[in-house]
């Protein structure tokens, strides 16, 4: 189940078949996006058993009400003979009911299932495909950022079909941005302590990029900005500084020159919601990039992290209660059922957690790294 602010995306159920009927029997529904109108209660119970039982396919569910009021989701390849995708591709498909048409709820629903289908799955290149006069579905294509690709003038089902494309942006990060960055934000990092100084915002910018590289639909200069910006709040301390931070790139004069109100209200939520410690999903996808990239989830690093921020943090503690405190931090975030959370499952992160979490187990092995780290940090 996917939500949003008014909806709720979920598999459909043969008890929504009187809903399905309601909506899918309108001519002006059907016919546009390629099939019948439905002319009965059980033609509707027989699609959500034969056809919407397909993987990723969702009903769109308004949450006032708990109706279904249209679908989108994945479609199947097995119902293109003339268009067939590689694995890092898929098609996405919808229709919602007319009575709703004109309330932005599509967008809506596709802007969760974009994220879905691209961070969850791993996704790098979407397709939307729509009939010739079909400017409903074209309307959502681009509010959704897809651009047109290419036209099939004969289609198998003999009709002229436009599609459209997402894929990601590797465009370069603009010049004034880049040198308003580096010579005025990523140096205020400098006064926080070891484990935040200016090599964790290099990291994370770059770690950002990189799966940019892999992502459709964000702007390459919102995620260098995000990243950019994410921990500047630490100077205001370390309890509120995911909001502080969103406040200070909200404010600042550059970077609202630099981008529109909307863009701008996007990077804030990605940046107050980048926190491990908030326990629930980032509310978009420049969120969820920054989310994972600031969890460099390598054994060495996350102890030595550890390690200094207790240094800085609190210097009358002995060694032993060092080693214990960062045990407990070990366990309470990294281990299995941690707080922290993987966002992107494709992610090198994935991967190195499940390391981590045998280190975490083997508590001799994890001594001995310890006692090396915390010899080397105390006399460098």
């Amino acid at each position: 189940m996917i939500e949003t602010e008014r909806l709720i995306l979920r598999t459909w159920a043969e008890a929504d078949a009187q809903a399905l009927f309601k909506y899918a029997s309108d001519p002006a529904v059907g016919t546009a996006a390629g099939w019948p109108p439905h002319t009965s209660v059980e033609m509707s119970r027989t699609v959500i058993r034969d056809v919407f039982s397909a993987p990723e396919t969702y009903a769109i569910v308004l949450k006032d009400s708990g109706e279904p009021i249209g679908c989108c989701g994945i479609v199947p390849q097995h119902y293109r003979n003339d268009n067939q995708f590689n694995d890092n591709e898929a098609e996405l498909g919808y229709w919602l009911a007319r009575p709703f048409w004109g309330l932005r709820l599509t967008p809506e629903a596709m802007e969760v299932l974009i994220t879905h289908v691209t961070c969850t799955l791993g996704k790098s290149r979407l397709w939307i495909g729509f009939f010739d006069g079909n400017h409903q579905s074209q309307r959502v294509a681009e509010k959704c950022g897809f651009k047109t690709d290419h036209t099939v003038f004969d289609t198998e089902y003999g009709k002229t079909e436009h599609f459209y494309l997402l894929e990601p942006d590797r465009s370069e990060v603009s010049v004034e941005l880049r040198r308003y960055v580096e010579s005025k934000i990523i140096p205020r990092y400098a006064c926080f302590d070891k484990a935040h100084r200016e090599d964790h915002a290099n990291a994370v910018i770059d770690r950002s990029l990189r799966l940019c590289d892999r992502i459709p639909g964000l702007r390459r200069d919102m995620v260098y900005a995000v990243a950019a910006f994410h921990d500047t709040g630490l100077c205001n301390g370390r309890e509120r500084h995911h909001i502080d931070s969103a406040v200070i790139l909200s404010s600042d004069p550059f970077i609202q020159s630099h981008f529109s109100k909307p863009e701008i209200a996007a990077m804030a939520t990605a940046v107050e919601d980048h926190r491990a410690s908030n326990g629930t999903r980032p509310r978009n996808r420049y969120g969820l990039v920054v989310a994972e990239a600031d969890r460099l989830i390598d054994p060495e690093t996350i102890v030595r992290r550890t390690v200094q921020y207790g240094l800085s943090h609190y210097p009358d503690l002995d060694r032993n209660r060092h080693y214990h405190r960062t045990l407990q931090h070990l366990k309470e975030k990294y281990a299995p059922g941690g707080y922290l959370k993987i966002w992107i499952p494709w992610s090198d992160n994935a991967i190195r957690l499940k390391e981590l979490h045998a280190l975490i187990a083997d508590e001799d092995s994890l001594f001995r790294m310890f006692s090396r780290i915390f010899d080397e940090e105390t006399t460098a």
